[in-house]
């Protein structure tokens, strides 16, 4: 259901729609309030504690825009793309630089004739190198923005130089529509069996987009300048699949793209944008005498991910992983980033698509402008034969058609005209896999993991402000975010993500440095419990090392650990693991104020305390907080064992326990330990207390005697107030105010602690609520001058029993 701010964002985008159509557009413009799918990350890792084994990062002084990675076939090297320099670092230790890096500066010239054209300096008339791909064995293939005039080399990977010509002169090549002018602008490119296809801007403006091949043996094509092809396109992604491989029909293989647009198809008062799959068949020819050096097989389509129960549509497409399975490309699914145009602080989804939907899509109807009625419908016409847009197969080849050079007239014709298809690509399970507010996801990469319970796919999402979230979805409505890591020091964007499944490492590229993380790391889940509450398909309890660990891939190596993803099933798979918890001794001095820490590692858990094995609730001078208990005077029934437990998802495990024992004047208070003694003993503590008491009497009377002696010598109307003599020979006055000293405490007095005022700075923090304190304060006042007690902070330790005293 849409609440009401929804509905009046609806119809304020509604205004200036004039056709059926600005329904979807209106279906835009809704607020995700109402969206439930909101998962919080488990645990939250700040950037000093992301280390370990299998963490490395590489930077170097004057080097930026480390953003474009390629590993090497063999896995022992990363090939990284920068502004004017590549470099070959160690693929299992990227810190590690194996060979002087390449330096691949724009000539003087060039950088002088971009400054000419009013570009800028170092952010633009640099060379960004924004491709790097092997084109053989031994040789890679590297792009560059070369200061505005893209420029495109070679790099004999071996050796890691640049190749070359007779003349000893580097090699260098035109790299209009291989790469973009803009180091800005979006952009995608891939090498396909010896062919350059690439999306990206043709002139020095970027007015010209262009889906083009060049490079290779065949024919070189491109897109046309039309906006029906291409309207202010923002390319993201690109893949190729080999649709050709155990086709019963002699299919041809395909390049996909990925991007956005403005939309043409829907009035709107405002520019509409809409995601986008285009596709290409790799042995695309162009036309004999229509479309000649232009594509004949492009087609196009629209991507929908939205939200179903309030069709809130997230429009803009930030990024693109295919994970294709090696066996088989039937099974390749599109995994998508998205965002909302309207509402960018909205958050970030992830959808997901299936390549034989996407086929259908593109075997469906076709939409089409009527120029008599200047609006864009379905096309209900027939169709010539061939069918525009396909790829030539073992059919066309039996009617004669061995290449689209041989496509008549009328295929052609409509080909050119016709790119957008009618039907949408809709999402697998018709909704995201999850949606993540106030996000903003940049890039994304995903693995599948085989367990015991079958294949779960693992998303690794880097954000705008330099976070990786890890993910994993069960199903769905079920996605669950393991961690959020802090992988910069400082607020950067994640411009890119690669994966190595053969090594279990990520490689994050970014503006500053190069990353390198593990997959998993196991090792951060100290318990049973813990382990399998992080549900982590890479992890699991060895029950023979009573350790969370990595699991094998190998379904034969998988019984030892424990594995369990259904939380309400996780106590029972844990209660026969030991789980150990070392006890800390506290010793608290009466009226003194002491903290008890309990830290919760899951921000999916809650705290929750016994003492004495009962129920803690909060009490007159003592407050419960999210990161412990806080008692402001102690009482003597503030002795005892105090547990802190973690609670998530029903299950609760022990985080933190303590003993606290209340002192009196050196001694101790504790019943529950009391000291042993017979009569003997006690007779002679009644004697003492006796004589104490007698003592006590004497010098009470005669201080009553020396005030009424003295009392002519103050200035008070009440009785109990004079002067008499101290003990150096001097008059103590009783009215006059006790001295302090330079830190305004009296004399003799602890330095800290000793007021209200004092305890209330050192509590006093982020969401400590002073006001509530300070009326405790007053109920359980706490004795100035020299008999203040300490306030004192205790924190467990995960190490061997520790004991906290005065």
């Amino acid at each position: 259901m849409v609440g009401s701010t929804g509905l009046r964002q609806a119809r304020g985008c509604a205004q200036g729609m004039a056709s059926p159509s600005a329904l979807l557009l209106t279906l835009l413009c809704l607020s995700p309030a109402a969206i439930s799918e909101d998962p919080t990350p488990r645990i939250v890792v700040r950037y000093d504690d992301v280390r370990g084994k299998g963490v490395s990062r590489f930077s170097e002084s004057n080097t930026h825009n480390l953003s474009t990675l390629l590993l090497h076939k063999g896995g022992k090297e990363l090939f990284v793309g920068a502004r004017d320099a590549i470099f070959a670092l160690n693929a299992d230790e990227v810190a590690v630089q194996l060979k002087p890096k390449i330096s691949w500066q724009a000539s003087k010239e060039s950088r002088s004739e971009c400054e000419q054209k009013g570009r800028k300096n170092e952010t633009q008339c640099s060379n960004f190198v924004k491709f790097l791909q092997f084109l053989n064995e031994t040789h890679i293939y590297a792009c560059g923005t070369y200061a505005f005039q893209p420029t495109c080399t070679y790099v004999n990977s071996n050796e890691f130089v640049r190749m070359k010509d007779g003349n000893n002169v580097d090699i260098l090549e035109n790299g209009k529509g291989k790469c973009p002018f803009d180091p800005e602008q979006g952009y995608t490119a891939l090498i396909a069996d010896g062919d350059f296809y690439a999306a990206t801007t043709n002139n020095f403006l970027g007015t010209e987009m262009v889906i083009s091949r060049n490079l290779g043996s065949r024919q070189a094509l491109k897109s046309d300048y039309v906006s029906t092809w291409l309207n202010e396109p923002i390319f993201v992604g690109s893949s190729f699949i080999q649709e050709s491989v155990n086709s019963t029909f002699g299919d041809d293989d395909k390049i996909y793209f990925f991007f956005t647009e403005t939309a043409k198809e829907y009035e709107f008062y405002s520019k509409p944008i809409v995601s986008r799959i285009a596709r290409v068949c790799k042995d695309d020819a162009g036309g004999k005498r229509i479309l000649q050096k232009r594509w004949t097989t492009y087609l196009k389509a629209q991507i929908v991910c939205a939200q179903p129960e309030i069709q809130f549509h997230f429009n803009v497409i930030r990024d693109i992983f295919v994970l294709q399975p090696a066996d088989s490309w039937e099974d390749t699914v599109f995994f998508g980033v998205f965002t909302s145009q309207w509402s960018e602080s909205a958050g970030s989804a992830v959808c997901s698509y299936s390549i034989k939907d996407a086929q259908k899509v593109f075997m469906g109807p076709f939409k089409e402008f009527n120029e008599a009625t200047q609006k864009w419908g379905t096309h209900t016409g027939s169709l010539p034969s061939p069918r525009p847009g396909e790829c030539i197969t073992a059919q066309h080849r039996q009617a004669g058609y061995n290449s689209t050079l041989d496509l008549p007239d009328q295929t052609l014709t409509f080909a050119r005209e016709h790119h957008l298809m009618d039907e949408l690509l809709q999402p697998l399970g018709a909704r995201p896999l999850f949606f993540k507010r106030g996000i903003n996801y940049t890039q994304l990469a995903v693995v599948r993991v085989t367990t015991a319970f079958g294949d779960h796919d693992v998303f690794f999402l880097g954000t705008g402000n330099g976070r990786l979230h890890k993910a994993v979805s069960f199903g769905k409505m079920d996605t669950h975010i393991i961690e959020e890591l802090q992988i910069f020091p400082r607020a950067e964007p994640v411009q890119n993500l690669l994966l190595s499944k053969e090594k279990n490492l990520l490689y994050v590229g970014s503006i500053s440095s190069v990353l390198q993380l593990p997959l998993a790391n196991c090792s951060r889940y100290r318990s049973c419990l813990d382990c399998l509450l992080a549900r982590d398909p890479f992890c699991g309890w060895d029950k023979a090392a009573g350790a969370c660990s990595k699991v094998p891939q190998a379904s034969q190596h998988q019984s030892g650990f424990l594995q369990e993803f259904n939380v309400n099933n996780i106590a029972a798979r844990c209660s026969a693991q030991n789980e150990k918890m070392d006890t800390v001794f506290v010793a608290i001095p009466i009226g003194g104020g002491f903290k008890l820490s309990c830290e919760l590692r899951s921000k999916l858990a809650k705290a929750t305390w016994l003492h004495n094995g009962k129920a803690l609730a909060p009490a007159q001078g003592s407050e419960l907080r999210p990161d412990g208990l806080i008692v402001v005077s102690s009482r003597y029934d503030n002795y005892g064992t105090y547990e802190c437990f973690s609670v998530e998802s029903e299950t609760s495990q022990l985080a933190a326990r303590y003993l606290v024992n209340i002192t009196i004047d050196g001694g101790s208070y504790n019943p529950l330990t009391p000291e042993p003694r017979n009569e003997k003993h006690t007779s002679t503590v009644v004697v003492v207390l006796s004589l104490f008491l007698a003592t006590a009497i004497l010098a009470i009377i005669f201080l009553c005697y020396m005030l009424l002696r003295n009392r002519q010598n103050c200035n008070l109307s009440t009785v109990g107030c004079g002067a008499s003599k101290s003990p150096n020979g001097g008059i103590l006055d009783c009215c006059s105010t006790p001295k302090r000293g330079p830190n305004g405490h009296h004399h003799n007095a602890p330095v800290f602690y000793s007021s209200r005022e004092s305890i209330l700075d050192k509590l006093k923090g982020p969401g400590t609520p002073t006001k509530n304190l300070a009326k405790d304060l007053e109920q359980n006042a706490i004795p100035k001058g020299p008999e203040s007690k300490p306030f004192i902070i205790i924190a467990d330790t995960s190490g061997p029993t520790a004991e906290t005293s005065i």
